[in-house]
This record gives C-alpha cells, sequence and structure tokens, in this order.
C-alpha cells in the first residue's frame, strides 16, 4: 500500500504525474527531494494492528469460499492467488471508497442512500454544540514541522475555553455492542491535537485538549456513537504515535523534522 505525503504548508500530496502523462504515487524517492511530511496514517501503520489484519484476512477467506472450486478458477496455486488478492483487494478498497464518500457527504456532497447516515452524525454533532462544543475550523490540514508529520481531520473545535479534534469514523457495529477502545484512532486525535496546537512540544499537556471521535455504523443505520477521549487515553496515545514516528523514520532512513536530531 503507498504512503500519503504533504507539502510541508499543509497540501496533499499524495500523486504525481509521471513523464508519460500517467498518475502515479508519491514514492520515498519523491519525499527526500522535496522534503514531504508523512501521513499520520502512513506513521501510525508502522505499529500492529491485530483487528485491521484479521479483518483482511477474513476478506481474503471470504474471497475464497465465494469463488469455490480453486481448479475451477484457476489451474496453478499462483493463479489463483493473483485472482483471490485481486478481488479481495477490491472489496477492501469499497470500504476505503465508502469512507471517503461520507466525509464529502459531511461537507455537503450528499450520495444517494447515505442521507440517513449523514441526518443521523448532524443529530449527534448538534447535541455537541448545545453541549457547548464550538466549531472553528471544518476539514483542517494541520503539520506538525518540529516533529516532521502532517495529515487532515475533520474539525478543530473549542469546547469550555479548551481547543480540540473532532474526526468522523465509518464501521461495522453490532446491536447492543459498544464501540470498543481503538489505540490508532485516539493516538491519530492526539497526533492532529499536537500538529494543530502544540507545534513545537513533544510532550501533550494536561488537562488542555479535548480528542473525540463520531463512529457512524454502515450495518445499523442511524447508529451513532460519540467517543470522548480521556486525558490518560490520550497521553499514553501521543506516546504511542510519538514511538511509531521514529520506527517510521529509522525504517526509511529519513528524517523530516525541520532540525533533525
Amino acid at each position: 500500500m503507498s504512503e500519503h505525503w504533504y507539502t510541508r504548508d499543509g497540501k496533499p500530496s499524495h500523486t504525481r504525474i509521471s513523464k508519460s502523462g500517467v498518475i502515479r504515487s508519491t514514492t520515498l524517492r519523491d519525499a527526500r527531494l522535496e522534503r514531504l511530511l508523512p501521513s499520520v496514517s502512513s506513521v501510525l501503520n508502522e505499529a500492529a494492528a491485530p483487528e485491521l489484519d484479521r479483518w483482511k484476512a477474513n476478506k481474503i477467506l471470504e474471497a475464497c469460499y465465494s469463488s469455490g472450486d480453486p481448479l475451477a478458477v484457476a489451474p496453478t496455486l499462483s493463479e489463483y492467488s493473483a485472482i483471490i488478492r485481486e478481488k479481495a483487494d477490491k472489496e477492501m478498497e469499497q470500504a476505503q471508497v465508502f469512507g471517503t464518500a461520507f466525509h464529502k457527504a459531511m461537507e455537503g456532497e450528499v450520495p444517494i442512500g447515505m442521507e440517513l447516515l449523514v441526518e443521523a452524525t448532524n443529530k449527534s454533532l448538534d447535541t455537541l454544540k448545545i453541549g457547548g462544543l464550538k466549531v472553528e475550523e471544518q476539514e483542517v490540514a494541520v503539520t506538525n514541522l518540529f516533529l516532521g508529520y502532517a495529515g487532515t481531520t475533520d474539525y478543530a473545535f473549542s469546547e469550555g475555553g479548551l481547543p480540540g479534534i473532532l474526526d468522523f469514523k465509518t464501521c461495522k457495529t453490532e446491536k447492543d455492542e459498544p464501540i470498543a477502545f481503538k489505540r490508532s484512532h485516539c493516538a491519530q486525535i492526539a497526533a492532529y491535537i499536537m500538529a494543530k496546537y502544540r507545534t513545537n512540544c513533544t510532550e501533550l499537556p494536561e488537562d488542555e485538549t479535548v480528542g473525540i471521535n463520531i463512529y457512524v455504523s454502515k450495518t445499523e443505520p442511524g447508529r451513532v456513537d460519540v467517543v470522548r477521549y480521556d486525558q490518560k487515553q490520550l497521553h499514553e496515545s501521543w506516546e504511542w504515535f510519538k514511538a511509531c514516528l521514529t520506527l517510521w523514520r529509522l525504517r526509511r532512513g529519513y528524517d523530516p523534522r525541520e532540525v533533525a536530531s
């Protein structure tokens, strides 16, 4: 999977146009030449993600099961594997496309079939606003030159005089089952907070920021869960992100920080 990159002033730089006119993914070589910053999600991919790995494995198993007799699909294991992986990759890509479409829908481009999800999400946002949340910016590009990363989050807000970050997540849910705490999602929020409000620091300050994820169910239309992170979760998740960031630099031999140590 290709990595996502940003320019040092926060503009997405995920793709390039080759000399032949073909759109290609931005490479590490491109990043070195232009001093690009890795995205928050690219950095977090350095950590093991058991739930995501299980989901990917299940998609491959589903593709195998739905394809029937292997010999009827392809005569050799290598050909069969290529067909199954392509099929599974398409299903995983569809999940990513859905998430992207939902984020655009929340910006006003609501496609047919997504009206209920948007309506339920807006109701949750309205409840938060009644409780004191004030949206400052939407679709916010953030950069941290001091530590060398960037990203885009859904909302920057203030609440009770404290700055905060809110991000949407689409997911599958089961009836009466709560949303499980996901370290990577909390770490993502913490990284956005530090890039938006604490760009020259390495430590997340105590009791001075707010982090929220809004989970929108794809399997229970109308279900929206608001997850608010406490300070312990934010601090531990920020340490998690910093560890991933160190590993990301070492594995690539590339340090995009403003002043490399």
